[in-house]
């Protein structure tokens, strides 16, 4: 298994060994993989070797000091894990209905002036609101593209599905218009950043082995935002169908 340990967590035999071992499994990963989600280990030597060639699972290293010299934690919460993908995810989907709320009280107050259409500095106001209206509905309508296609990801549980899923994604929010594009491709370089570093700290590949891994993925995305900008009304899951796995369910 590859994994790296800095000098503090290599514990002498005998000793007290202050970290736990767990074995984290991404979506989609193959049965064998999936049955060794979770599990914990209290040295290295315990930690089984990687199940097939080209495994993406890794070891997260947890500190349980952190969790005991906390005097405001409890018997019940000390060893509580967080998904904090999954909390931000649902943090952004709370806002993004905050903002769709927003957008229909902007659009009430919009048609208090259809009445007053005469005035030209009402009608300059309204075309300024209208214009705002559908950049929010874009920034917002991506995001919450790439809440739905991540969600669908988890759900489908398919070996292979992530770069079917973020073409995807990055193709809805094309659709949307220019701003969903660019926002698209926000998310996208975002994301490949933070899996670079989790990649060569966490998974323990090497920068090669990363880059070649976040360049597919980098060309899936681009696949997606092509396609959307060419076929605005097409089924985006048509579109990207190039990079859909064997064993996908159909409804996605």
């Amino acid at each position: 298994m590859a994994y790296k340990l800095d000098d503090e967590q290599e514990t002498l035999r005998g000793g007290i060994s202050y970290y736990t071992y767990i074995w984290r499994t991404e979506p989609g990963a193959c049965e064998a993989c999936q049955a060794l989600d979770g599990t914990e280990y209290t040295s290295t030597d315990e930690i089984p070797d990687k199940v097939h060639p080209n495994c993406k699972c890794y070891i997260d290293v947890v500190n349980e000091r952190d969790n005991y010299n906390n005097p405001q934690d409890d018997e019940n919460n000390k060893n509580e894990r967080c998904n904090c993908l999954d909390d931000l995810w649902d943090d952004i989907d709370e806002i993004i209905g905050s903002g769709l709320s927003l957008q229909d009280e902007i659009q009430a107050a919009v048609s208090d002036f259809e009445d007053k259409k005469g005035n030209k500095y009402l009608n300059k106001i309204k075309d300024f609101i209208d214009n705002a209206v559908d950049n929010l509905r874009q920034i917002f309508g991506t995001v919450g593209d790439f809440i739905q296609n991540y969600q669908d990801m988890k759900e489908a549980n398919t070996i292979g599905a992530d770069k079917y899923f973020h073409s995807k994604a990055n193709c809805d929010g094309t659709q949307r218009g220019e701003l969903g594009a660019a926002v698209a491709k926000g998310i996208s370089d975002l994301r490949e950043y933070t899996d670079s570093f989790k990649n060569i700290y966490i998974k323990g590949m090497t920068e090669i082995e990363s880059e070649k891994d976040s360049k597919e993925d980098q060309e899936a995305n681009e696949y997606g935002r092509q396609q959307g900008k060419e076929n605005l009304y097409d089924d985006c899951g048509d579109l990207v169908d190039k990079y859909r796995p064997n064993g996908l369910d159909d409804k996605y």
